[in-house]
Order: structure tokens, then C-alpha cells, then sequence
């Protein structure tokens, strides 16, 4: 099969001027083409205007508003006109149907606002008619090739079990290729381009579904290759789809903010308005205005309401069921009916706090009684830091959920003093509360700070060698009083001998010896046996005797 490189043509156009005035040689439109070039591929052409090296500035105007109205014709075909535009170019697109020498033409009309600012004259100046019309074409050719056999076909699509319908909903669609005498060609393959920006070449599948989703309209296209009596074949088919929205309506609940506990149920609480809202998948924004049947299950109703949004409030624990009927209007003549909206909602209690602890002691463990009220189950967390803050971090307590009871104990242990903040939070299925204590944990009592405990020790210490003077006086006094009594008593007690030369001798002959056990101390007579008679020698230092 031959393959033709895309052409680009550039090509100075002759010029028409209008019957009253004649303005030929001030613009010129070149004109392209790139692209297909065969039976059933698409040809795009550009043109663009622009301003001759020669054309005098000064007659077309410094500041100008320009006008451009584009018109395009095929061989003998009628001139499609496109839109006026202030863009100096324009872009046309054919899909050729037959093979041959092909000849398109594109017409400028141009309008001039003729207002600008002269160099002898700062006043405006403008032509009689207010505007100035320009006219400018051109053409080119290009040759359409065909195959040397062609494979007659044509595309279906449906959806679900309706066929060559007219509009499709955005979604899914089933192509299907249908050849004409499909055993007359071997090794056939396909070349699927959607129309959307997807494509998928060299398939053997002349049947399939592809997902139409982000494009309003298209058109499909499908190159089909196969052989027949060895010579290669080619067939294109078409088919041309028009997408409505695929509208589908659903409810959203909510309750009171912030996290819950998940469920698959619809939880909602008590006497606290909740807010009710119908919303759309609705990807081509076709709806236009809304009429919706409220029945919440209560015995409330509401009708024909034009809002997607409405409150309504619960006085009662139990399941309700609530239906919604919902009528939309589009874009389009014929809205989409959408089906009853049902859901079952459970209505409970919302939960309440309370921590409740006695004193607080560093080191020792401290008991939180924590107590809620609310529908069960619920979920607690605490969490113990220097700063209060969200319950949330390392220093939190995994979550504790409890099925049975709304009552909790943590005991915890403060190690060090100071500024404590103790979190607690609750929640249930719909709603959550939190509380923040602020403890402050003081010194241990066995504890003493370094400048008390040096304080109490000097105390220790004078107290000691106070009670040390004390003592030593005591005994001193007593001393000198035990002292003043025997001087007393060898006063009174005097010794009646009689002395004689003979006790000399003898009383050299005596033998004196200490006897140490008997008398600890002078004086001392209840120790001593009766052989025993206590000496004092107040020359000697007081040293006991025997006699």
C-alpha cells in the first residue's frame, strides 16, 4: 500500500476587489495540507492571512481592528462558511470518499475598521462607510489514492441490547465491524481509533467495548486490512456517536463533625439536625434543576423541593428508613429517569466525658477513672505530655474500643515533676468529645533539695556538739561535787592510832600492792569484798590501794 508524505503548499493568491474600490496587492493567504491522502482518512488544511512586504501601512492604519471570515469549497461541493474571527488563520478538515485529483479553495474576507493615528494629524480619521473590505483566495490540489481492492464495510454500536440507536449515555459502548462477503478476505486485522484520544492498532477483534467518558461527541473510525486472491486490501468504516450525560443521583448524610467510629451502617444522632444531600454523577454537567420527594421514615415528608440540600432532626433512638425520589431536568429534551434512592438510617446517642483522679504523687501510681455516656460501642484515647494538644503522637495510648461498658481505669505513674497534661478523648459512631487535665506533680517527700539538706545537716551538726558541751559540763559538775563530799568526809572522819617507833619498823615492812579489780573507782564500796578497805592517795593521782 502506498504511503504519502504530508504536503505542505504555500502559494500567493490572486485578489478580488469589491466593484466601488479596488484594494489588490495589500494581502495575501497561504494555505497547507497535512495528513491522510486516501479513501477514508482525513485531509487538514491551514490558512493563514497575511500583509504583502509592498502594502502601504499607512492607508491600512496603525491601530486597526481586523475582521477575518473564512470560507471553504471542495471541487464542486457547495463553500462552507465558517465563523468571523479576529484570528488571521483558519483550519478545515475533509475525510475523502473517493479517489482522483481533488482541488479545495479557501475565500478571506477581510474588514478593516479603518481608524488610526495619522503622523500630521493626532485626530482619528475614518472612511465614509466607517470600514474597508479586502478579499483574498487561493486552492490547492492533492491527489486522493484508493486501494486495489477494497474491503466494503460499516460499524455498529450499541448499548445494552438496542441497536443503531441515536443518542448513547456516557459510558460503555459495543462496537461491532460487519463486512460485506467476510469469507472472501484471510488474515484481516483492525485499526481502532475512538475518537477520544484512545486508539488500538494492528487487533483481530472486530467486535468490542470501549468506555466513552470524556468526550461529548465523536467519531469512530476502524482501518480494516486483509487479503484476497494475494493482493492486499483496505476498507475503513465510520460511525458517528452522540453521548448524553449518564446522570446518577445518590444521598450523602452527615452528622455532627469530626471523626467516628467506622460502620457500615448510616449513624446519625439524636436531636442534632443532620444534613441530607442528593448528588450527581454528572460528568457533561447536563443537570439543569432538581425536584426531589423527601420521606425521612418519621412520618415527615417533603415535596417537590427545588434543593439539593435539606436538615431534618431525629427525637428518637431506632433504625428509620428514608426514601428519596428524585426528578431532574438537562440540557437536553429527554431527561433520564433515575431510580428510587433508599437507605436505612440508625439514629443514637452522641457521647459525653468525664475524668475523674485523686491525688497525685511523683513516682507513685496514679489511678484515672474515666466515665462517658452515649450509644456503645465506644473508642477511647488518652495520651500523657508536657503540652496539651491534639490526641495524637508517640506519648498516645492505642485505641481502646469498648462493646460492653462506657467506663475506663488507667493507671499511670508520674517519673519526674512539674506541668503534666492528661488527654482524653471518646467517640462513637456519630460524634466525639475530648478533655484536657492540667496536673502539676510536686517533689517526692523523702526528697530534699541540696540547699535544705546542707541547711539540716549544719543544724545536726551544732545540736551534736551542743548536747557534747552539755554533757561535759554535767560531768564536771559532778566531778567537783563527788570531790567537795570526800574532803568533806576526811574532815570529820580522822583516824585515832597511836603511832609508836615500833610501827615504823613494821609499817616499812608492809606490803603494799594495787589491786585494781576490787575498787574501779576511789570511793567506790560496793564492789569490794570485806578484806577490802579503799585508799585514796591524793599525791598519787587518786590510784586505788590494798592494804
Amino acid at each position: 500500500m502506498r504511503r504519502h508524505a504530508s504536503l505542505h503548499i504555500l502559494v500567493i493568491v490572486n485578489f478580488l476587489a469589491l466593484p466601488c474600490r479596488s484594494y489588490s496587492g495589500e494581502y495575501k493567504v497561504l494555505i497547507s495540507h497535512s495528513h491522510g491522502s486516501e479513501i477514508g482518512e482525513e485531509t487538514a488544511f491551514e490558512a493563514e492571512v497575511v500583509l504583502k512586504p509592498k502594502a502601504n501601512s499607512r492607508d491600512l492604519g496603525q491601530t486597526e481592528n481586523i475582521i477575518y471570515e473564512f470560507s471553504w469549497r471542495v471541487t464542486d461541493l457547495e463553500w462552507i462558511r465558517q465563523n468571523q474571527t479576529t484570528h488571521r488563520w483558519n483550519s478545515f478538515r475533509w475525510r475523502w470518499f473517493s479517489e482522483g485529483q481533488k482541488t479545495v479553495f479557501v475565500f478571506v474576507r477581510i474588514i478593516v475598521g479603518t481608524e488610526y493615528n495619522s503622523r500630521n494629524s493626532s485626530k482619528r480619521k475614518q472612511s465614509q462607510s466607517g470600514h474597508t473590505l479586502y478579499y483574498a483566495r487561493n486552492h490547492t490540489q492533492i491527489t486522493v489514492h484508493g486501494t486495489e481492492e477494497k474491503i466494503s464495510a460499516s460499524l455498529e454500536a450499541y448499548q445494552n441490547s438496542s441497536q443503531d440507536i441515536d443518542q448513547f449515555i456516557a459510558g460503555t459502548v459495543n462496537l461491532a465491524v460487519i463486512i460485506n462477503s467476510p469469507n472472501r478476505y484471510v488474515n484481516l486485522s483492525y485499526d481502532w481509533y475512538f475518537g477520544d484520544g484512545t486508539r488500538l492498532l494492528n487487533s483481530c477483534q472486530s467486535q468490542l467495548s470501549h468506555n466513552f467518558t470524556t468526550v461529548r461527541s465523536c467519531t469512530v473510525k476502524v482501518v480494516i486490512y486483509g487479503f484476497y486472491g494475494g493482493k492486499r486490501c483496505k476498507g475503513v468504516a465510520f460511525k458517528d456517536l452522540q453521548f448524553t450525560a449518564n446522570v446518577k443521583a445518590y444521598l450523602v448524610i452527615d452528622c455532627l463533625p469530626g471523626p467516628k467510629l467506622p460502620s457500615d451502617e448510616e449513624k446519625i444522632a439524636i436531636n442534632i439536625p443532620a444534613r441530607f444531600e442528593v448528588k450527581f454523577k454528572d460528568p457533561f454537567k447536563e443537570v439543569t434543576s432538581v425536584s426531589i420527594d423527601w420521606d425521612f421514615g418519621d412520618g415527615s415528608r417533603e415535596r417537590n423541593s427545588s434543593s439539593y440540600v435539606i436538615f431534618h432532626k431525629y427525637q428518637k433512638e431506632r433504625e428509620y428508613h428514608v426514601w428519596v425520589t428524585v426528578r431532574v431536568k438537562t440540557r437536553h429534551h429527554k431527561a433520564p429517569k433515575l431510580p428510587l434512592i433508599s437507605k436505612n438510617v440508625f439514629v443514637k446517642a452522641p457521647v459525653s466525658l468525664k475524668v475523674q483522679h485523686k491525688n497525685v504523687t511523683k513516682g507513685k501510681p496514679v489511678a484515672f477513672h474515666i466515665s462517658c455516656n452515649g450509644s456503645l460501642p465506644v473508642s477511647f484515647r488518652w495520651c500523657v505530655s508536657r503540652l496539651c494538644s491534639k490526641i495524637q503522637g508517640s506519648d498516645c495510648s492505642p485505641s481502646l474500643e469498648h462493646n460492653n461498658s462506657c467506663y475506663l481505669i488507667v493507671n499511670h505513674t508520674f517519673r519526674n515533676s512539674g506541668n503534666f497534661c492528661v488527654s482524653v478523648g471518646v467517640m462513637n459512631g456519630v460524634s466525639n468529645t475530648n478533655t484536657s487535665l492540667i496536673l502539676q506533680i510536686p517533689e517526692s517527700l523523702h526528697s530534699i533539695k541540696p540547699a535544705q539538706k546542707r541547711s539540716k545537716d549544719k543544724a545536726a551538726k551544732g545540736a551534736i556538739i551542743a548536747i557534747f558541751v552539755i554533757c561535759l559540763l554535767i560531768g564536771v559538775i559532778v566531778i567537783v561535787v563527788r570531790k567537795l563530799y570526800y574532803r568533806k568526809r576526811e574532815k570529820i572522819e580522822k583516824a585515832n592510832f597511836d603511832f609508836r617507833d615500833s610501827d615504823d619498823i613494821s609499817l616499812s615492812s608492809l606490803q603494799l600492792f594495787e589491786k585494781p579489780s576490787c575498787f574501779p573507782w576511789c570511793g567506790n564500796r560496793t564492789s569490794c569484798g570485806a578484806e577490802c578497805v579503799p585508799l585514796c592517795d591524793h599525791a598519787a593521782g587518786r590510784k586505788l590501794y590494798t592494804l
